[in-house]
């Protein structure tokens, strides 16, 4: 699909899972991250504040274990998969006692934060498809440790053989007060007594506060330090469509947003503006939710009409038709809402992501997009579709 010969813009290099195979994807300056699977990515700005994620030396830099109760934990190599750049540790012996051996995420107290802040750990864990392995029993935790604070509890994961890049793990929690920094922590448990043998692959490790943009995110080869992805967004001439300064249009858009919006941040599909952020209709995921709204802004006072819900990760249809100063919106083909007092003249451009401002930035694939120069009738919006 082509973005519509919009203008994008990034600036700086991404990286995402093509999620129909595990595989990285990159791309650089300027460049939309497209999945032939899912569409276009469109993501707000990131900062990853663990180190060495690419997980360069040998061993790794900044990575480290922890052996107890009985349990090693040894570096064996450092490989690919996929191009995603993973560390392979091997664990064995006999466990003799109820605490656990860890494998240390690249990163100890650099995470600096305000108390009460949501933070979340992320990482991709498999097992070594080429070794023999024996669990027998082992349990697997992905845990948030912040100093000086106990860290928390995660529930356990299963690791296998598939696609590194197809087995994610995340945690989550609120920083208490007094903690100066975080570290991600696999912990592996399991029962007394057991004896495990096996290898297993972690990569990517990704520390960030939540709603502050997802993984991965990797800095340059040679680049050990913290690292950030900007946000990504592209813009149109409304009449380069056809399109006249009312914004008489309709617009059909298949996407799937991939999370809920965040506390006190809405996430914009689609915006049509004089150029400004003081007038213009939007598409978007009300913030602190999962519901899709039309929106007005006229001199900068906001209006939201009805909202409709929808389920995060999977695809969603909608159809918006603008006239006279109203927007109207269907989404999955269910009952039409609007707002109206809009601005009716001066319009001038579409946008995806983002607004102006840089803000209400989504976490979105745009798999598909339409636009019309008419206004189709409330009655029409529902029968649309691809």
């Amino acid at each position: 699909m082509a973005l519509i010969n919009a203008v994008f813009t990034r600036a700086s290099a991404a990286h995402a899972i093509r999620r129909s195979t595990g595989a990285l994807l990159a791309a650089g300056v300027d460049t939309p991250l497209e999945d032939p699977s899912a569409g276009f990515l469109f993501r707000r700005q990131a900062t990853n504040s663990f180190r060495n994620v690419r997980a360069e030396g040998e061993p790794p830099t900044h990575w480290s274990t922890n052996g107890a109760v009985g349990l090693t934990v040894t570096y064996v190599e450092s490989g690919v998969d996929q191009d995603i750049p993973f560390v392979t540790y091997e664990v064995g012996g006999t466990r003799n006692g109820t605490t656990g051996a860890y494998i240390n995420l690249p990163s100890a107290g650099v995470l600096f934060f305000a108390d009460g802040d949501n933070m979340q750990v992320e990482c991709f864990c498999g097992l070594d498809p080429a070794f023999d392995n024996v669990l027998d029993g082992a349990n697997f935790q992905l845990r948030l440790h912040m100093p000086p604070s106990v860290e928390v509890v995660s529930p356990t994961f299963v690791p296998t053989t598939a696609r590194l890049g197809q087995q994610p793990v995340l945690n989550t929690r609120i920083a208490p007060v007094g903690t100066t920094g975080l570290q991600g922590r696999i912990r592996i448990g399991g029962a007394i007594g057991t004896s495990p043998l096996f290898r297993l692959r972690v990569a990517l490790p990704f520390g960030a506060a939540v709603g502050g943009g997802s993984a991965p995110v990797l800095p340059a080869p040679g680049d050990l330090a913290a690292s950030t992805r900007l946000g990504d967004a592209a813009a149109e001439l409304l009449s380069r469509f056809g399109v006249g300064a009312d914004g008489g249009c309709t617009i059909l858009a298949r996407v799937m947003l991939l999370a809920a919006a965040p506390a006190g941040a809405a996430q914009n599909l689609i915006q049509i503006d004089d150029g400004s952020d003081a007038n213009r209709f939007i598409v978007r995921n009300l913030a602190g939710g999962a519901t899709i709204a039309p929106t007005r802004v006229l001199a900068g006072a906001v209006a939201d009409g009805v909202a409709a819900a929808f389920t995060p990760g999977e695809f969603l249809t909608y159809a918006a038709s603008i006239s006279a100063g109203r927007l109207a919106i269907s989404v999955n083909r269910g009952a039409v809402q609007a707002v109206t007092g809009g601005p009716v003249s001066g319009l001038t451009h579409l946008r995806f992501g983002p607004n102006l401002a840089g803000t209400a930035a989504p976490e979105a694939y745009l798999q598909a997009h339409r636009i019309v120069p008419y206004a189709l009738s409330d009655a029409e919006l529902p029968g649309l579709t691809f």
